[in-house]
């Protein structure tokens, strides 16, 4: 279930700031481990989970590799949790229990 992965990757703190420096604009992972006290390869391991979670999608110009929030997938995922909303209301005892 591909919202079990989403929501996978995003449970780690790390990754949830990694989510948040790249929605400001496209970053290298360079620019990135500038930004956290982690090793290279540790940061790497990161970002290949939200990328294959399709939390961020990445391209390679060169010798680096730049990420971008993946938009449309940030919707999806948007839409998914909203439609748990509003069905929320307390009700004491179900049909089974009554019975």
């Amino acid at each position: 279930m591909k919202e079990a992965r989403y929501l996978k990757a995003l449970g780690e703190p790390i990754r949830l700031k990694l989510i948040e420096q790249i929605s400001q604009g496209q970053n290298c992972i360079c620019h990135l481990q500038n930004q956290f006290s982690v090793s290279q390869p540790t940061l790497s391991h990161h970002m290949k989970i939200l990328v294959d979670a399709g939390v961020v999608e990445s391209e390679k110009i060169g010798k680096n590799v730049y990420y971008t929030i993946n938009e449309s997938e940030l919707a999806n995922m948007v839409d998914y949790l909203l439609q748990f909303s509003g069905n929320n209301k307390v009700e004491f005892g179900c049909q089974p229990c009554q019975d």
